[in-house]
C-alpha cells in the first residue's frame, strides 16, 4: 500500500529554427506524469503523456495526448480483477515525398502543406480481465475489450492527387477459458481446457473530393464503405502427460467468420 507519483520531461531541438505557427523555437518536447495509489487488496494507476514536435520540414509536425487508467484488485472470494481505460488523441502532418534535387536545395520542402495533408485520430478503449480458481479445481479466465475510434484525413501532394477521408469504427472482443486437471495420478495426469473467443468490428470509410462543406455546396463523394466482421472461435483440449517422457494432446475446434 502507499502512494507514488512521478513526472518526466524531455526537450530537444528539431534542427529547424523557423517560426511556422507550430513552434517558435523549433523545439520538441515530451511530458509524462503518473500517480499510483495502493490499498488493501489492489492498486489504482493513472498516467498521462503529452508530446509536441514541430518537425524539421515545413509540414512535418506531430503531437499526441494520451491518458491511461488501470485498477487492480482481488475480490473477497479470491478472484483477481484488472480494469483498464485509455484515451488517445493524436494529430500528425503528412509532408509528402521530395526528390533528391529538393533535398540538396530545399530540404524543408513539403508538398503536403498545400493541401493541408494531415491525420487527426481519436481512440478510446475500455477493458476488464478476471481470473479465479474455484475450490472444485476449475480455473476461469475472462477478458473483455471495447474500442471506438474516429479519424479525419485530408490528403494530397498535387492537384491530381488529393482528397478527404473520414473513418469511424467500434468493436469489442471477448475471451473466456476454463481449465482443470481431471485426473492426477502418481505418474500421469489428464488436463482439460475449453476456450471461447468472439470478435466483432464495425468500420465506416468515406472519401470525398474535398472536405465536406457546411454550406449548400455538395462535395462529390468517391465512396462510402461499411465493413462488418463477426468472428467466433471455440476449442477444447485434452492433455495426457506421463512424467517428463510423454505428452499427448487432442484438440477439437470450431470457427465461424462473417465479413
Amino acid at each position: 500500500s502507499g502512494e507514488h507519483g512521478w513526472i518526466h520531461f524531455r526537450g530537444a531541438e528539431t534542427g529547424s529554427t523557423r517560426d511556422d505557427g507550430y513552434s517558435d523555437l523549433g523545439l520538441h518536447f515530451r511530458a509524462s506524469a503518473g500517480v499510483s495509489y495502493g490499498f488493501d487488496r489492489g492498486s489504482i494507476n493513472i498516467s498521462a503523456i503529452l508530446t509536441d514536435n514541430p518537425g524539421y520540414r515545413d509540414w512535418e509536425w506531430n503531437n499526441k495526448e494520451q491518458i491511461n487508467l488501470s485498477v487492480n484488485y482481488s475480490g473477497k472470494r479470491g478472484g483477481n480483477h484488472t480494469i483498464m481505460m485509455g484515451h488517445y488523441n493524436g494529430d500528425w502532418a503528412l509532408p509528402g515525398a521530395i526528390k533528391q534535387v529538393q533535398v540538396d536545395t530545399l530540404p524543408t520542402a513539403s508538398p503536403g502543406i498545400n493541401h493541408n495533408a494531415h491525420v487527426s485520430r481519436q481512440r478510446d478503449v475500455v477493458g476488464h480481465k478476471y481470473n479465479v480458481k474455484l475450490p472444485s479445481g476449475w480455473e476461469i479466465h475472462t477478458s473483455f475489450l471495447g474500442r471506438i475510434t474516429d479519424k479525419k484525413n485530408p490528403y494530397g501532394t498535387s492537384d491530381s492527387y488529393n482528397g478527404y477521408k473520414e473513418e469511424f469504427g467500434y468493436g469489442f472482443s471477448i475471451l473466456c477459458s476454463l481449465d482443470k486437471r481431471l485426473v492426477e495420478k502418481e505418474n500421469w495426469d489428464l488436463d482439460f481446457d475449453l476456450t471461447v473467443m468472439h470478435i466483432n468490428d464495425y468500420i465506416n470509410l468515406v472519401e470525398w473530393e474535398d472536405e465536406p462543406s457546411q454550406l449548400t455546396v455538395v462535395i462529390p463523394k468517391r465512396y462510402d464503405l461499411v465493413l462488418r466482421v463477426d468472428n467466433t472461435f471455440i476449442s477444447t483440449s485434452w492433455i495426457f502427460t506421463k512424467g517428463d517422457d510423454l505428452r499427448i494432446e487432442a484438440q477439437m475446434g470450431l470457427s465461424n467468420r462473417n465479413r
